[in-house]
């Protein structure tokens, strides 16, 4: 399956897209089906329906496949210090879900937006394993790539001493109840 991107860093990203990625998009394509054999789609208004229940259709984060959840915590004194973080984070973050897949032969999925916190000076971001919490700390490659990826936020140019970077790998259960926990406002962007 070819997806066509205007941006970089392929304009095929065919070749950027991760079996997981993948394997999410060909599930929503079968809920698609599913729904369309379950509506009866005779008159324009039945059609008129069904397309607006697709389009309702969403990938929930995580889906009932993932047990176990990394959370990185990106924060600084400033919003503009915290925006070039997370953009150091995110163009580091392709290279590190396909060391996960490819070297590790995990299935991930990814968070689709950051989680702003704190006035903006706090930023979450999640990836959904489908390996249970102990198994993902226990695997070496996983912890060999995931000190590879940490490091790299030692080499931002940029950094400041406020500029924090923190994780923490936790079973779904708890990220949850976590979420459920009254917090300070979420922003997602």
């Amino acid at each position: 399956m070819r997806i066509i991107s205007p941006s970089a860093p392929f304009n095929n990203t065919g070749r950027s897209t991760s079996n997981s990625t993948r394997d999410l998009i060909s599930e929503g394509f079968e809920r698609v089906l599913e729904l369309i054999d379950t509506i009866n789609t005779i008159t324009l208004d039945d059609k008129s329906n069904a397309l607006r229940q697709i389009l309702e259709l969403t990938n929930h984060f995580p889906n009932e496949k993932m047990k176990s959840i990394l959370q990185l915590t990106l924060s600084s004194d400033s919003t503009d210090e915290l925006h070039a973080w997370t953009g150091w984070m995110q163009s580091r973050l392709a290279h590190f879900l396909n060391d996960c897949e490819e070297e590790c032969h995990l299935s991930i999925q990814t968070q689709s937006s950051i989680e702003y916190r704190s006035k903006n000076t706090e930023a979450f971001y999640s990836i959904g394993f489908q390996v249970d919490p102990q198994s993902l700390n226990q695997h070496r490659y996983f912890s060999y790539w995931l000190k590879q990826f940490l490091d790299q936020f030692n080499l931002f140019p940029q950094r400041t001493e406020s500029m924090k970077v923190s994780h923490k790998i936790i079973c779904i259960h708890d990220w949850k109840l976590e979420r459920m926990q009254p917090k300070p406002q979420r922003i997602r962007k």
